[in-house]
């Protein structure tokens, strides 16, 4: 990248096609927002969260670690991400 850095470099999900873009420089919904889109998937436990990451339906905006994304951005629980109740 570093020769190409002011030739039209944009990423390496751009240089090798694939699309793919670094974690650290995906932009994702706020927190509330994001929040919102999960509690309407009525999941139920964090497993449930995991297995629909794993599914490919989770929208490009909504991260799949979202109690890394959200760290210090209003991350408390899984039991608020996905609006449950603690038993």
């Amino acid at each position: 990248p570093g020769v190409y850095r002011h030739k039209g470099w944009i990423s390496w999900g751009d240089w090798l096609g694939t699309g793919t873009i670094a974690p650290q420089l995906r932009s994702y919904k706020p927190y509330d927002e994001a929040k919102a889109y999960v509690r309407k998937l009525k999941l139920k436990s964090a497993n449930g969260w995991l297995d629909y990451v794993k599914s490919g339906n989770l929208p490009a905006d909504i991260p799949g670690t979202p109690e890394n994304v959200y760290r210090n951005k209003g991350w408390t629980s899984w039991y608020d991400w996905m609006g449950t109740e603690k038993r």
